[in-house]
């Protein structure tokens, strides 16, 4: 039988980041296009001190808005996880910032975990303890923006009008990691998640404050969506 497959030239970095045996499973990122890719990650879990998961990335200077829609998450523990960081280096206890999905058959919610120091622990927002539930898979989209020191992760379920799910302050290098962060949260042998992401795109530049209505100290991003992100005055 012809088990072939056609791909491109991957257009990002891609590595396993962990400690020995942790991811005991070798990742792997597949590039279907420039904007579309499967990740398949092992790795016990993005949080803690330290992470153990698959990265595709870039290095990016200054403000940027990435966003990605993620079409599945294989179930491997009710917190597997895929989404979207912004990593200050590549070792395991790095500090970073992630705009999180999880399983819909699993924990099946919305995120935003950071860690703020390195080797340190990883938190949840305090406005969102227990993050935004409701994964529709396939229809779902992520987005991380940072805007000098302020980090927002959105939600989406037609990549077009955007919810926040929170927003973090953190003083970070002009230039960081950002792309696509998988973990199974299962690292025993044979439990590799796969994870689609599709549509994914960078921009530099924020969008212009003409885009924005501000309602009592709130805005909504191309009038879409009230409490889009919080004003900063």
């Amino acid at each position: 039988a012809d088990t072939s497959v056609t791909g491109i030239s991957l257009p990002m970095q891609a590595m396993d980041i962990g400690v020995s045996g942790d991811p005991l499973e070798p990742g792997l990122t597949f590039a279907h296009s420039a904007s579309d890719f499967d990740v398949v990650a092992g790795g016990s879990d993005i949080f803690g001190a330290r992470d153990a998961f698959h990265f595709t990335f870039e290095p990016r200077s200054g403000d940027f808005d990435v966003q990605a829609q993620v079409t599945r998450l294989d179930y491997r523990h009710n917190s597997s996880k895929a989404g979207l960081m912004a990593r200050e280096n590549l070792t395991p206890a790095s500090r970073n910032v992630m705009a999180v999905v999880y399983p819909a058959t699993g924990a099946n919610k919305f995120d935003l975990h950071y860690r703020p120091t390195e080797g340190g622990s990883t938190y949840d927002p305090p406005e969102l303890p227990n993050g935004a539930p409701g994964v529709p898979m396939p229809n779902l989209w992520m987005r991380l923006k940072r805007q000098g020191e302020f980090f927002t992760a959105y939600r989406s379920f037609d990549g077009l009008s955007w919810t926040q799910i929170a927003q973090v302050r953190q003083s970070y290098p002009e230039t960081v990691y950002v792309g696509l962060a998988t973990t199974s949260h299962n690292n025993n042998p044979g439990q590799t998640t796969l994870a689609s992401y599709r549509n994914y795109r960078v921009t530099a530049t924020a969008l212009p404050t003409a885009a924005l209505s501000v309602v009592d100290g709130w805005a909504s991003e191309f009038g879409s969506d009230t409490g889009a992100f919080k004003v900063m005055l």
